[in-house]
This record gives structure tokens, sequence and C-alpha cells, in this order.
């Protein structure tokens, strides 16, 4: 249900502004407003420069936190010292920063050594005639098979300008590739790369960081650089995680602590005020009025005055029953509804189980799914996934019913044991065998009756929200719908032999009352409209057409497994079919839900409503 809301307007000296706002955030309830049509409260230039200084140490913190958290292993619960905050938190800044900056320095200076490595290794075997020279200095070039010809060139002009003194190795590197490198005195360096850039050969230049060396040194710093950078990394990585594991936790406590004191001043900016008075406005859920005024009057003693009023719009906030509470997560993923309108939270808890255990409907499946969010309940701490966990356990748990209502325990398994079998039922003299594999009729007509009711339901829930609000046009236009889909469905059910032909005159008479009327108010397109609605009921099909795909799967990965002749075999192809089916549980989540929004939702739910955000303290989570 959405929580029923109280208007409220606090009044009292200006003197105590600032700490009836940090009362009403240690209170956690009260959602403020702007104080329209009043002066705002006098900001001075103190607090805006706190403010500003605050938000940018909250930025710090942020990126403190985001660089240490995935570091932390035991992590300190050491809380606040009273030491400069902001000395501490600039000091760390930097000295994290500057360790990340040279570690990413150091991962990109690796991955290029890295891929230097391979070419340059294939050409110290060339560069081994000069090892110890000091007058003579290296040049290398990596030139495809076909470019020979350059190479061939290249030596005949050498001979001709520098005849003796200029010396080329040549090797084949690869089936495809040449390794060249000329030997030449320093002084001729301008020679050789005039005569490289002549002929269209590059010249293979040696990462930056080893660019002072010549190339025979450089391969040798090369081999050194790939063994040292690792270790470096690896003394990096130990210095960031004792920082994070000495203080995260302190960091965590003082971004919450900061992330306070900037929601009060942030506050503080939107009071109102008179000549003598602030002025705060705002919501307050009714159930926890009596608790806001015990706490103000115990505080200042009746110097601050408390107005209550009713309200027709408010910030909305969804407060359901423990059983409904974990399915608030669909709803989320929508714009909020509207205060006035209504929470449509009870009903997607009552009905996604139920589609969810129609789909599956395997007393295995249900058991699997039922340990899963077992686990999650109980052995979690984040609130959502203990939602999520709760979630689970309703769904399989009517996984398991319709299970024993279809007969299902991994597929046909225990029914070939003979140990449960389908339900069968009586209908007058029709017996009807609730067989996934093979009674697709019954099936089909049960979920297209589900979608009926389903539908039915949202229009009804559409007509009490147009009552209340005294829509009258909508109240009417609900009514002739209802009233011209009831009729079609009874025609329906007269020409197939199942509704008595007495009903046939009046549900003529019905129709041809309401869809005029309809047409009237709504204009021609309202016939388009309707059929809609009758497919939108006949959407429901795809809770019959999903759960025979998922009990067809099953019966074949039992078949596979009963006839390949190994039993240990056949029980790994059986249970990998199993997996796959109950892997594929995403599907009936996202059909039951996708019902529920397209086809349910879409006839009562009034978006646009405000979130409820009320002011509070920043609560640590480590």
């Amino acid at each position: 249900m959405i929580a029923p809301m109280k208007k409220i307007m606090v009044v009292g000296p200006k003197a105590l502004s600032n700490e009836v706002v940090r009362v009403l955030q240690d209170l956690g309830t009260v959602h403020l407003t702007q104080t329209e049509g009043l002066e705002k409260l006098a900001w001075d230039g103190t607090s805006s420069e706190t403010l500003s200084r605050q938000e940018k140490l909250l930025s710090k913190l942020d990126t403190l936190i985001s660089i240490l958290s995935p570091l932390r292993l035991n992590a300190s619960q050491a809380s606040l010292s009273s030491s400069n905050h902001e000395e501490w938190i600039n000091h760390l800044s930097e000295k994290c920063s500057e360790l990340v900056q040279r570690k990413q320095n150091l991962t990109d200076e690796f991955s290029i050594l890295e891929a230097y490595q391979g070419t340059f290794k294939n050409l110290i075997p060339l560069l081994q005639p000069l090892e110890g020279s000091q007058h003579f200095e290296a040049l290398g070039s990596i030139v495809g098979k076909m470019e020979k010809k350059k190479i061939e060139a290249l030596e005949k002009e050498i001979e001709t300008l520098s005849p003796g003194k200029i010396l080329i190795f040549k090797r084949e590197l690869d089936g495809e590739t040449l390794g060249v490198v000329l030997a030449y005195p320093k002084s001729q360096a301008g020679l050789i790369r005039s005569l490289l850039n002549r002929f269209g050969l590059n010249e293979l230049k040696v990462p930056s960081s080893l660019s002072s060396y010549p190339l025979q040194e450089a391969v040798i710093k090369m081999e050194e650089k790939l063994k040292e950078i690792p270790k470096t990394l690896q003394q990096i990585e130990e210095t960031l995680r004792e920082i994070a594991n000495q203080n995260f936790h302190a960091l965590k406590l003082y971004q919450a602590q900061l992330e306070d004191e900037t929601t009060v001043h942030k506050a503080m900016k939107d009071l109102g005020q008179t000549q003598k008075a602030f002025i705060i406005k705002g919501y307050n859920p009714a159930k926890s009025i009596s608790k806001l005024e015990k706490m103000l009057n115990e505080r200042f003693k009746g110097s601050i005055h408390l107005e209550v009023q009713d309200c027709h719009e408010a910030p909305v906030l969804l407060d359901n029953y423990r059983f409904f509470k974990p399915f608030e997560l669909f709803i989320k993923v929508l714009r909020p509804p509207k205060y006035s309108s209504i929470d449509p939270t009870p009903y997607f808890a009552l009905f996604f189980p139920i589609f969810f255990g129609m789909i599956m409907g395997d007393i295995g499946y249900g058991l699997v799914f039922f340990i899963l969010g077992l686990i999650l309940r109980l052995k979690t701490t984040q609130e959502l996934l203990k939602h999520v966990g709760e979630i689970i356990l309703i769904s399989s748990t009517y996984t398991i019913l319709f299970g024993i209502v279809f007969g299902e325990c991994f597929g046909d398994w225990l029914e070939k044991k003979e140990i449960i079998h389908p339900l069968r039922m009586h209908l007058g003299s029709t017996e009807i065998v609730w067989d996934r594999l093979h009674s697709l009729v019954p099936l089909l007509i049960l979920a297209i009756a589900v979608g009926v009711f389903h539908v039915t339901l949202g229009f009804v829930l559409k007509l009490i929200q147009s009552i209340k609000h005294r829509h009258h046009h909508e109240v009417i236009e609900v009514i002739a719908i209802l009233i011209s889909l009831a009729s079609l469905f009874t025609l329906i059910g007269v020409l197939a032999h199942q509704v008595p032909t007495l009903a046939k005159i009046p549900s003529v008479i019905l129709l041809l009352i309401a869809v005029p009327l309809l047409i009237f108010m709504k204009g021609p397109m309202m016939l388009m409209e309707l059929l809609s609605f009758v497919g939108n009921m006949l959407s429901y099909a795809r809770l019959m057409a999903v759960g025979v795909a998922s009990a067809y799967l099953a019966f074949v990965g039992n078949m596979l497994g009963g006839i390949v002749g190994n039993v240990i075999l056949g029980a790994i192809i059986a249970i990998l079919f199993h997996i796959i089916n109950m892997v594929l549980a995403f599907s009936p989540t996202i059909q039951s839900a996708r019902l529920h929004y397209v086809e349910f939702f879409t006839k009562f739910y009034d978006s646009g409503g405000r979130l409820y955000q009320p002011l509070s303290k920043k609560r640590v989570q480590v």
C-alpha cells in the first residue's frame, strides 16, 4: 500500500534552525520541500565556502574508496580519530593517486615491452658480432620477404658510398618476414637513416623509455625491465592493500559523516524565513507524526511549533506487509505511482508466484529453488539479496504445489516409478488429467481463464480508483468496457455450446448498448482498443506455452538419459538437461513480470508520483 502522509510545517526562532534540521535528520522521516513564496534563510559566505570544501573532500573520498574497495581484505574496524580529517584525506589521496598512476604507467610499459619483445629477441643473434664494441652502433628493420630486392639495392648503395665500413646482418624471422640489422660507425648515423628513408624501409625503434640506449643495449635492458616490472607492480599492490586495510573502514565512516553534514547544509539553503523565524515545510508518514511531535517537544521544550495538515498530493512511500515487501523490487523499476492512486505491489505479490509456479510446475525444480532462496535469505547481509531470496522462496513453493498437480518431479522421473501421477478432476461427465505432455487444451483454457480474471481485475481496480476520485466519465467508460467484454465472451461461450443459449439475447442487447456508448465517448478507435483488451487476455496463453516447453525439455532429458545404455553417462545427460531447464527459469520470471507490466498494470496503474526521500543519516556499509 501507499503509506498515508501528512503535510507538516515546522516554525521556530532562527537561532535554532540548524539544530532543528539536525534533529529532523536524526529522526529520518521528514521529506523536505521548497518553501515557496517565502524569502530564503540567509546563507553567509562562510557556510557556502564550507559546503564547497566538503563537496571537494567528498569527491576525493569517492575516488579513494573506489580505488581501495577491491583491495581490502581485513579492514581495520578502528573508529575515526580526532586528527585533521581534511589533511588525512588529502595525504591519502595524493599517495594513492601517485601509486595508481605509477601502477598504470608500469602496466602500460610492460604491455609495450611485451609486444616488442618477440621482435627484438629475434634480432639478438644479429647483434652478437657487435658485443663490446665502443665505436659501432646498430639500427634494425623488419621487412617482408617480398621486399628482399630493397635490401639488395640498399647493400649495393652502401658498398658504393661507404665500402667496408657498414655491415649488414640478415636473418629470416619466420616464413614471411626478414630481420635486418645495420652496424655502422657512429659518425655514419645520419647517412644510414637517410638511406632507409630513400628505400622506404622503417627503422625499428625501441620504446621511448629505452630510446637513449643503442639497439643492442636496449634489447638487454628490455629483458631486464620485463623481469623487474612485475615485482614492482606487486610491491605497489601490497602498499595499496596495506593502506586499504588500515584506512578503508575509517574512510567509509568519514564519508557517511561528511555526507550527513553536506545534507544539512543543503537543507538549510531551502528553508524559508520571516523577520524572526525560520520555516520548514515537508511531508511525514502519518504513523510517525506522534514520534516527530514528541522529539521536537523533548528537545526544544515548546520553542518549536509543528503544524500538521491532511494532503491529497505527497511523495510516495510504499509500505507493504512483510509478505508483500520483497515484491516492491519489481515496482521500483517503474515510475512511482501517484500518491492518490493504487499500489500494485500486493497484486504483483499474489499473482507473480502463481504464474511462475504454473510455468515451472515441477517438485524437483521447486525444491532446488527453495534451497537457493533459503541460502540467499539466511546467508547474505545485503537487503536486496535477502528480498530476492524471499521472492524465490515464495515462487518455489508454488512451483512445488503445481508440480504436485502436474505430477512432475524432474520431468516424468517419479511418474515412471509410479510414485506420483498428474492430478485428475471430474467436471460433470468430463475427466481432466493435468498432464502437461498430453492435456494441452485444458491447460490452454486454464491459462486464458487466468488472463480473463487478471485483466478484469485490472479494470475493476481502475473502476474503484475512478469512483474514489469522482471521475464520472471514467466510471462510465470502465463499466461499458467490462459489459462489452463480458457480453463478447458470453457470446463466444454460447457459440462453443459451453454457455446456455438463453444468455445470447441479453448479451447482444448489452453489447449493442455498451459499444456505441464507448464509440460516442472515445471515438471509433475504441473498437480496436476493445479487441486489444481481448488480445491482452489471450496473451496469458504463454503461461501454458512456456510451461509445456519446460515440461518437454525435462522429458527429453530423461528420455535421452534412459536410452544411452550407461547409467552414469545417462545420469549426466539428464542432469545437464535439468540444469539447463532451471537456468531457463529466467524466462518464467520475464514472462510473469511482462504479463503484469503490459497486460495488467496498463488498466489501472497511474504513474507520475514523486519518490519519498526523507532527510536522514547515511548508513555505513562496509
